[in-house]
C-alpha cells in the first residue's frame, strides 16, 4: 500500500501540472543546461567561459558590450554549437523508472556583424547580433512505476523542447585610453527562429476489472511564446599593460508568455487473453485554450580580470551572479509561482547563484598565422529549492588564423575556432519532482566552432 500511495503521488503530480487538477496551476520552465548563459562563441568556451575581462572580439556583445571598442576592422562572425547530454534519473522507490535519458541537439549559437568608426577622434564601434541563450530540450521516456497487484506499470512520458534567443544591437565608445563603456540592447522575439518552446506529457494507466483490461492515456501539450527586451551594461578598464578589468550588468526585465494548452484524454478496453479483443480507442479532445502570462527575468551581474603575461599568454577569471529569487512566473488570473520548482512564491525558497570561471590562452604565432591553445575549467551553480545545484566542468578549445598579404574579396584575415566543454554534476535535480524522491546525475558534452572574418 505504501509503494502504491507513492506511484500515486507521482502520477497526480504530473496530473497537477499537465492537467492543472487543483485551483492554483503550477509551471516549471526547466532549463536542462545552463542557466547562467553569459555569452558565446567558440573562443570564450574553450577558456572555460572566463570572457568579461578580455572581451576582444564580437561576442563581446553578450559577455561584456565595453570591451567590443577592442575590435579594430569590420567582422563577421557565425558560430554553431552541437551538445549531447544524459540524465541518469534516480526515483528512490521506483527502480524500473530510473535510468538513462540522453538528448542531443544542435543550433545556431551567435551571428554578428561589427563595424568600428571614430567621431570627433573618439574610438566607437556599432554591432547587430543574433544570439542563442536558453535551451529546453528535455526527453524522459517510457518511464515505469510499479503498483503492486497490478498486470502492468503506469508510464509517463514527459518531452520538452525549444530555445530562447535575442537579436541585440550593441554600442562601444572609448571615454580615455584606459576605460571604454558599451550598451546592448536585447530583443526577446520571433527572428530567424521562433522563441518559444513547448511540453508535452503523457500518463498510461492500465487497470483490470474482470476479464477486461482498461487503459487511461491522458496527454497534454502547453506551447510557450517568449517576447521581451532588455540590456547589457558593460565596462572595461585597462589598468596597465598586463591587466584588463571588466564588468557586466544585465536588467531584470518581464517578459510576455502566451501560453496555449492542448489536451486529449482516450480510453480503451481490451477482452481477456482468451479472445484477444481490442476495443477502438475512444478519445476525448478539448478545444485549446489560451492564456496571457508574464515570466519575470531575474537581474544578472558579473566581473572578470586578464592577465597578458606577453603576447602569447593570456589568463582570465570570472564571477558571476544572478538572483534567482526573482525569477518568478505569473498566471493570467494573477497567481505567482516559482518557476524552479512549481511552488507558490510564498513558499519558494529559490535563492541566487554564483558561478566562477577561470581560463587560459596560449597563442603559437607565425608569419601569417596564429595557432591558439585553449583550456579552462568552472564551477556552475544552477538554482534549486532551499541550495543552488552544483555543477562542475572543463573545457578545451584550439583553432587557426589567417592573415592575408593582400586582401581577397575584401578579406583580411580569417578565423576558425573550435572548443569542447564536459558538464557534468550529481545527485541533482530535487527542485525538479520533489513529491517523487528523485535525482539525477548529469554528464554534457558540448562542441561549438566558429568563423570569423576581418575585412
Amino acid at each position: 500500500m505504501k509503494r502504491v500511495a507513492y506511484v500515486l503521488v507521482f502520477v497526480l503530480c504530473v496530473i497537477m501540472i499537465s492537467n492543472q487538477a487543483i485551483a492554483i496551476p503550477l509551471l516549471k520552465a526547466e532549463v536542462p543546461s545552463s542557466m547562467n548563459p553569459v555569452g558565446s562563441g567558440a573562443r570564450s568556451l574553450g577558456m572555460g567561459g572566463a570572457f568579461i575581462g578580455v572581451a576582444d572580439d564580437a561576442t563581446s556583445a553578450s559577455w561584456n558590450p565595453g570591451g567590443l571598442i577592442q575590435l579594430q576592422k569590420p567582422e563577421f562572425s557565425v558560430v554553431f554549437g552541437n551538445f549531447c547530454r544524459n540524465e541518469n534519473n534516480q526515483y528512490d522507490l521506483f527502480d524500473k523508472a530510473s535510468g538513462d535519458q540522453p538528448v542531443n541537439s544542435s543550433n545556431l549559437n551567435y551571428l554578428s556583424v561589427a563595424y568600428p568608426f571614430i567621431v570627433n577622434d573618439c574610438n566607437m564601434i556599432i554591432s547587430l547580433n543574433y544570439q542563442h541563450l536558453y535551451d529546453f530540450n528535455r526527453e524522459w521516456k517510457d518511464n515505469a512505476f510499479s503498483i503492486e497487484g497490478n498486470f502492468e506499470d503506469v508510464r509517463a512520458d514527459y518531452e520538452q523542447s525549444g530555445s530562447l534567443y535575442a537579436l541585440g544591437l550593441a554600442f562601444s565608445a572609448q571615454v580615455n585610453k584606459y576605460l571604454s563603456l558599451g550598451l546592448t540592447l536585447n530583443i526577446w522575439d520571433d527572428f530567424f527562429k521562433n522563441n518559444e518552446w513547448e511540453q508535452k506529457y503523457k500518463i498510461i494507466f492500465p487497470n483490470q476489472l474482470d476479464d477486461v483490461r482498461w487503459y487511461m492515456t491522458s496527454e497534454k501539450k502547453c506551447n510557450y511564446s517568449f517576447k521581451g527586451f532588455n540590456m547589457n551594461l558593460g565596462f572595461l578598464w585597462r589598468v596597465n599593460n598586463k591587466w584588463t578589468i571588466g564588468g557586466v550588468l544585465k536588467t531584470p526585465f518581464e517578459a510576455d508568455i502566451d501560453r496555449v494548452v492542448y489536451k486529449k484524454d482516450t480510453n480503451q478496453t481490451v477482452s481477456s487473453p482468451g479472445n484477444q479483443e481490442i476495443n477502438e480507442p475512444i478519445s476525448t479532445e478539448q478545444p485549446h485554450k489560451t492564456y496571457k502570462d508574464n515570466l519575470v527575468m531575474p537581474m544578472s551581474y558579473g566581473i572578470g580580470a586578464a592577465y597578458r603575461l606577453n603576447d602569447f599568454f593570456t589568463a582570465s577569471f570570472d564571477i558571476f551572479r544572478t538572483n534567482w529569487n526573482e525569477y518568478e512566473y505569473r498566471h493570467e488570473n494573477g497567481n505567482r509561482a516559482s518557476p524552479v520548482s512549481g511552488r507558490l512564491s510564498s513558499e519558494s525558497d529559490v535563492g541566487p547563484t554564483t558561478w566562477c570561471r577561470a581560463g587560459m590562452e596560449y597563442l603559437i604565432i607565425g608569419n601569417q598565422s596564429v595557432i591558439p591553445f585553449r583550456a579552462g575549467f568552472f564551477y556552475d551553480s544552477t538554482p534549486a529549492e532551499g541550495s543552488p545545484d552544483d555543477f562542475f566542468g572543463l573545457t578545451l578549445g584550439s583553432g587557426y588564423a589567417y592573415e592575408f598579404k593582400d586582401k581577397i574579396c575584401h578579406v583580411k584575415s580569417v578565423i576558425f575556432d573550435i572548443a569542447y566543454q564536459y558538464r557534468f554534476a550529481n545527485n541533482v535535480g530535487e527542485s525538479v519532482m520533489e513529491e517523487t524522491s528523485f535525482s539525477q546525475d548529469v554528464n554534457e558534452h558540448t562542441i561549438y566552432s566558429s568563423l570569423i572574418v576581418h575585412f
